[in-house]
């Protein structure tokens, strides 16, 4: 596993339109995100064009890693407005 110097965690509110998960454009050690168990809605991670058809579906509570060296590149989308992810990226 790689080692981390540093990290920074934060919220993001996603609603119906992409929104960039980081602005961040250093090498990381990857991306852990975890929707908001008080979500009403479903939250999908992409590309700039991800939508809730073709992005990868998220669940409240679910956990996942995402290993990418430029964290700008992830987007994510909800399939209702209001909607937050927590955001931890590693460098």
């Amino acid at each position: 596993m790689p080692t981390c110097s540093s990290m920074v965690s934060y919220i993001l509110a996603i609603g119906t339109d992409p929104v960039q998960l980081s602005n961040l454009e250093w090498a990381s050690n990857g991306v852990d995100l975890y929707p908001d168990g008080q979500n009403a809605g479903n939250i999908f991670i992409g590309g700039s064009s991800v939508s809730a058809t073709s992005g990868k579906p998220m669940n409240k509570g679910e956990s996942i890693n995402i290993p990418i060296d430029n964290p700008s590149n992830l987007y994510a989308v909800a399939d209702t407005a209001g909607q937050n992810l927590y955001v931890t990226v590693y460098q």
